[in-house]
């Protein structure tokens, strides 16, 4: 999920996995939002990423797991 302008919103207590691609993605430009309570687990690409640019978001209690393993060079926790 990575949606352009996406401003002042919540993305709460989701549980995601087995996906080839990304989860949860701030794109640039991206502000205000709040993150969480997610459990991000065993997919292809980043659980959780955010791109430079997106600004003032907040991340509270997320669990990401065994993501990053299509992506070379992804960053999290190994399973």
């Amino acid at each position: 999920m990575g949606v352009a302008g996406l401003q002042n919103s919540q993305v709460l207590d989701n549980t995601i996995g087995g996906l080839d691609g990304e989860v949860i993605a701030l794109l640039a430009g991206n502000t205000g939002n709040v993150v969480r309570n997610n459990t991000v687990t065993d997919n292809g690409s980043n659980g959780i990423r955010v791109a430079a640019g997106a600004t003032g978001n907040t991340f509270e209690a997320n669990e990401m797991l065994g993501n990053g393993w299509i992506v070379s060079g992804a960053v999290d926790a190994p399973r």
